[in-house]
């Protein structure tokens, strides 16, 4: 009876493995982000170590990030580092060429090695709400939470964090977008790109943990028919 009652225990505790790895998890929070990364390897791309002025061309890159925004490019515009403003950390930012920031409606696209987590932060002085941000990637959205304020830097813009983790599977792109509401105008700067990956640690993936967890229960029920 013991050694049953362990059997379907463990079934349990496979099930809701199973269900931890299933789908991919949106974050507005960090810490909660870096709760869900944790052991695995992260890098940062914060926008140090770079010229303030340095133009990152559409389809150019940064370290590993790449950057795509066909749409702005169209305008003229480049994305460039930036030192104008506060940063979430370091001196430096990612904005335009347009005024060294980016408005509402500017939207690109960044790649990178497969990871299994990608995250960033938006800083904008004007005001925001609900939605005005959104980061995509493998199926998932991480949408803006003005409730979920990150920080208030020196000259009184909001920091806020969007991220999503997938432990079961990776990706190598994810696109952030930003509402276009007309009369709804704001300016804005990304800083802090981050990717998280398992660095080789093999993942539980969740249709094999669903078998041996069926064959688990079967075998407990087995087990519970003998005299």
């Amino acid at each position: 009876m013991f050694r049953d009652t362990q059997i379907v225990a463990f079934v349990v505790l496979l099930g809701g493995m199973t269900s931890a790895y299933a789908v991919p998890m949106s974050f507005t929070d960090r810490a909660a982000f870096d709760s869900a990364v944790s052991g695995l390897s992260v890098s940062v791309q914060d926008f140090e170590g770079v010229l303030d002025g340095t133009v990152v061309a559409d389809g150019g890159a940064l370290g590993d990030i790449t950057f795509d925004y066909p749409v702005l490019a169209g305008f003229g515009v480049d994305m460039l580092v930036t030192g104008l403003f506060p940063a979430v950390s370091g001196l430096n930012t990612l904005g335009t060429s347009d005024g060294d920031a980016f408005q509402d409606g500017d939207d690109f696209d960044i790649g990178f090695s497969a990871a299994n987590a990608v995250g960033l932060f938006v800083i904008s002085i004007d005001p925001l709400i609900d939605g005005d941000f959104e980061l995509s990637t493998g199926g998932a959205t991480a949408s803006l939470d003005t409730a979920d304020l990150f920080s208030i830097l020196s000259d009184g813009s909001a920091v806020y964090f969007l991220g999503i983790v997938d432990t079961a599977s990776t990706f190598t792109q994810a696109s952030l977008t930003t509402s276009h509401t007309p009369g709804d105008f704001f300016t804005w700067n990304a800083d802090d790109i981050i990717t998280a990956r398992s660095g080789g640690v093999p993942v539980p993936v969740a249709s094999s943990l669903s078998l041996l967890a069926i064959g688990l229960a079967g075998l407990a029920t087995r087990r519970r028919r003998q005299p």
